[in-house]
Formats: C-alpha cells, structure tokens, sequence
C-alpha cells in the first residue's frame, strides 16, 4: 500500500470565484416572520408536520379512528394488560417525526434561540459564529461585538447561519440512525422516558413491532389482507418499504364497471356510474394507506424534503441578485490536520458530523480538503481519495462529497477546482478526476452540484466505475462511530490528457 503522508494530493490551491449576489434589508416583521419558520416543535407531531390530505395524515387518522378509540367497552379495561397497555401506547406513534428529529430539532431549536438574540440586539451568544463562520474581513461586528449596520448585515449574518443546516437537514442520511433507535430500541420504555416522554412500562414490544401491527389492522379493515398477511411476515422496516414499493391494489373490477357503463342502457348507466365513483374513492382511500406506510416507514426523506425546503425558502429570502463582481479567493489544503480532520461534517454541514469519515486513522489515501476563504475562515470540505478505474486499473482522484455551504458564482469556482485539480493531478500522475453520479451524492447543496454537472455535461465526463474502499474495515476502532465513503462505485470520469 502507498504511503499516504507521501501521497497528500496538494498542499495549497487558490481557487478564484465572484460574488452574485448581495443581502437585503431584514425588517423586524420579516425577523418575526423568521423566527417562527424555524420553531422546532413544528416537526414533533404527525398532524401539525403534514397538512391533513397528507396520505401520512390520512393514515394517522384511520389510525386514530380504527385502533386507538375502536372500543368504547375496552374503558374498564385492566391497564396492566397487553393489549391495554401496547393500545395505550400506540399514542406515541403521533409523535414519531418528533423522536426521529431529536437531533436535528436541537440545531433548529439553537438556530431559534440566535434568531430570537439577533431580534434582541444582543450578539454576545453568537461570538461563535463570528471566530468559525463569518469571514472578519466583512467588518459585519465592531470591537464591542454589535453589528456595525444591523439593518443591513443581520441578513448576512442569518444566511451564514442556516446554510450549514440546509446541508444537513436536508439529507435523509441525517436521520437514518435515530429511525433505528426508536423503531428497535430493545428497552423502549426506558428509551423513551430518558427524552422526557411518559410512557406505560409494561409494553414488551418495540415501535416497529407495535406500528406494524396496527397498520395491518387497518389494512385489513380496508380489505386489504393480501397485503397486510405480507407485511406481517417481515422483520423490519426496509422489508416493508420493498413490499410496499411493488405492491398495486388490484383495480379489476372499475375496469368491469368501466366496461359495462360503455354498453349498458341508458336507465342503468346512473347506476353504474355511482359504483364507478364509489370504487374510485376506496381505491384513493386504500392508496393513501399504502402511501401513508411508506411515509412512516421512511419518514426520513420527508424530514429532509420539509426541514430542507423551508430553511432553502429562508436562506432565499435573504439575498437578492446583483451585479457587484466582486472577487473572491478560496484557499484549498490538503495537508492533513488533526482538528480539522476530526470532525469535518460540524464545518460541511452533512451527516457525517459527530460520526466522521476517519481520515485521522486511516492508512487509505483519503484525504480531507478544508476549504478557506482570506486564509483564515474555514467555510467547507472536499473529502477526496485516490482509487482506480474498475476496468484499465488507471488512478484517479475521486471526489466523493463537495460540501461548501456558501454562495458564489458556483459555474466559476467549479471550473477553476476541476482546472486547477487537474493540473496538480498531472504533477502526480492522476490518470482522471472522478465523482459520483447522483445529484445528492455529489453534494448536499443544490447549487453544487447543479455546477458540478453542468461542468461534467459540457466537458465530456464519461460513466465508469472505481474501485471502493472500506474504510471501516480497518481495526482498532469503534466502526458505529464513524462513517464510511458513499460513493457506489458509479461514476463520471474526465480523463486527463
């Protein structure tokens, strides 16, 4: 194997881009306004985090109506017993998005407290932000730590602070762990109770055994046994979701009725035209069940679609258009940095934070680029790894992630790194520069990767595959406290000539 303190790709790159935009004026109503966008006890309930004709509300109601207040004689039940004590609580189903954005309605909840302290006037909370995000040379606080022009920059100031959290709140990734904690925490009473939630004590069952059950009540309420007899046999929740996705309700007899409207009298074509509506209904209705399930189930890309859009809504609302030109200087390195390299996600804004690609441990050739701004300002990472075309064996640079939460003139900056990469590449006889072929998989910025395969269009990237690595394969340490690369091993290749 290679050594990969000899093998470092870079040590400094000045990669020029410009600025296109420019920040408005932030009134106290549209602060307001902000304020309440980002409270984060709007993701906690079902029925307060999708609109009602939701087929994820839909299905919370049939639940309600079907499984949690059926029985008016079971009031006198004896509360100890299993079905009492599982009925009961079901309840915590409603809240389900609420468990599962635990940590990502902690970020909100610190975004709403600095919102709450900019309203205030008072900046003292947010000295953090000045020393790791806020470039010094914008001159946006005075030696006293106040903004020099709040009307002005309390704008920039709000968009340096949300768009590290549109990258990670927006990735579906992000929740994924805290879904497998609470549908198969094996104490989940305990579990629970410790995030400060009453629960009854004596349910032997866990969320996914208990959600699974009731749903397949309800399916077969809605005679739907077929599919709930398969959902019963599965074992967790990525089995549901296969079922799910291939499963289409049986629509034979519309078409019969369809068919007979067609050639039926005309005294008898009012009744076949009710049954024609009635039938069109229950097929909505038993869509919506389905639907709803594979929301539950993969609540994740729902949190991510809506804590996403809303903070992209805010960060937009923020900016406006204008021809200033300005000249910006990004500073790339790649020399590796202990600190740095530690945890590179908390500066990208993507879910590895607090779970990081281990670029500290590993022997692999995989390096961390932290990108600067004024050589100071650390605004985001490139994670990058020498690996191998599958087929000719020839090396590249494969870029794995691309995670810069700022705005620039994205088409600019990406033409200069794949220009500049490509020339330090030849300096180490790099064969191509790879990266991945899904949007989401080239970054968790829309305005990234957007550019990246713009870039990749009119340059002529070619489809090909690499040679992964696993970088959790080595020992020595706790591989559930790291992440891996997420490449597939599909890739658009530019060949360096």
């Amino acid at each position: 194997m290679e050594n990969r303190e000899d093998n470092i790709p870079f040590e400094r790159l000045e990669i020029i881009s410009e600025e296109e935009e420019t920040f408005r004026v932030i009134s106290d109503e549209q602060l307001e306004h902000i304020y309440k966008l980002v409270d984060p006890d709007y993701y906690m309930y079902i029925e307060e985090f999708v609109p009602e004709d939701h087929p994820l509300s839909k299905l919370y109601q049939a639940f309600e109506h079907q499984v949690l207040y059926k029985d008016d004689e079971n009031e006198d039940e004896d509360e100890n017993s299993p079905t009492f004590t599982d009925r009961v609580y079901l309840t915590d189903i409603g809240s389900f998005p609420g468990y599962v954005s635990t940590k990502a309605r902690g970020k909100l909840k610190d975004l709403h407290i600095d919102v709450e302290n900019i309203k205030l006037e008072d900046y003292s909370t947010i000295g953090y932000y000045q020393d790791n995000i806020i470039d010094n040379s914008d001159d946006l606080f005075d030696n006293d730590n106040e903004l020099i022009n709040p009307m002005i920059n309390r704008a920039e100031l709000l968009s340096k602070l949300i768009e590290p959290l549109i990258g990670q709140l927006s990735d579906p990734d992000y929740y994924k762990d805290e879904i497998k904690e609470i549908l198969y925490s094996s104490d989940i009473s305990d579990h629970r109770f410790a995030k400060g939630i009453d629960v009854n004590p004596y349910t032997e069952k866990n969320m996914f055994e208990l959600s699974l059950d009731s749903y397949c009540q309800i399916l077969v309420e809605h005679n739907l046994e077929k599919l709930a007899a398969q959902l019963s046999k599965t074992t967790n929740h990525e089995q549901c979701l296969e079922i799910l996705g291939k499963y289409h309700i049986d629509k034979r007899e519309l078409l019969i009725e369809k068919e007979r409207l067609s050639i039926t009298d005309q005294k008898s074509k009012g009744l076949h035209s009710k049954k024609i509506k009635f039938l069109k209904e229950k097929y909505k209705q038993e869509q919506n069940l389905i639907d709803g399930i594979k929301d539950f189930y993969n609540i994740s890309e729902l949190l991510a679609k809506s804590i996403g859009s809303k903070l992209k809504k805010i960060a937009k609302s923020l900016k406006k258009q204008a021809a200033i030109n300005k000249i910006v200087k990004f500073y790339l390195d790649g020399t590796p940095d202990e600190k740095l390299d530690a945890d590179p996600g908390a500066v990208s804004g993507d879910c590895t934070e607090d779970k990081p690609i281990p670029f500290n441990i590993t022997k692999e050739l995989a390096y961390n680029i932290k990108v600067r701004i004024s050589e100071q300002v650390h605004v985001g990472n490139i994670y990058l790894w020498q690996t191998n075309e599958a087929e000719s064996g020839k090396k590249l640079w494969h870029l794995d992630a691309i995670q810069i939460p700022y705005y620039t003139n994205w088409k600019m900056f990406i033409e200069n790194l794949f220009s500049s990469l490509t020339e330090q590449a030849k300096k180490k006889n790099i064969n191509g520069i790879s990266f991945n072929t899904k949007n989401e998989l080239i970054s968790n910025y829309d305005y990234i990767y957007t550019a990246v395969m713009a870039y990749a269009n009119e340059h002529g990237a070619e489809l090909g595959k690499i040679k992964t690595i696993e970088l959790l394969g080595e020992e020595n340490y706790n591989k559930e406290s790291f992440s891996n690369f997420q490449t597939t091993g599909e890739v658009y290749i530019i060949p360096i000539q």
